[in-house]
């Protein structure tokens, strides 16, 4: 599983965000326009998706506590 996070920044912070973070399985992303943000709207933290291997998304949080009634068994 990787682990993407999408920040509403630029390129190089993205990329500087990436490098201090030094995690495995973890890519940043920059939305610097917010058009993935929108698009998701991802606009209250924390904010998960779950896409499948396709690309498809298959759940997402929709309300704003920490595991957003995942389903997940607590796992974060």
């Amino acid at each position: 599983m990787k682990r993407i996070y999408l920040v509403m920044t630029s390129e190089d912070e993205a990329k500087r965000i990436e490098r201090q973070l030094s995690l495995p399985d973890v890519s940043v992303y920059a939305d610097s326009e917010g058009k993935l943000h929108k698009r998701l709207n991802a606009y209250f933290v924390p904010r998960w998706f779950l896409f499948g291997s396709n690309g498809a998304l298959l759940s997402k949080q929709s309300e704003g506590s920490a595991l957003g009634n995942c389903g997940c068994g607590g796992v974060r």
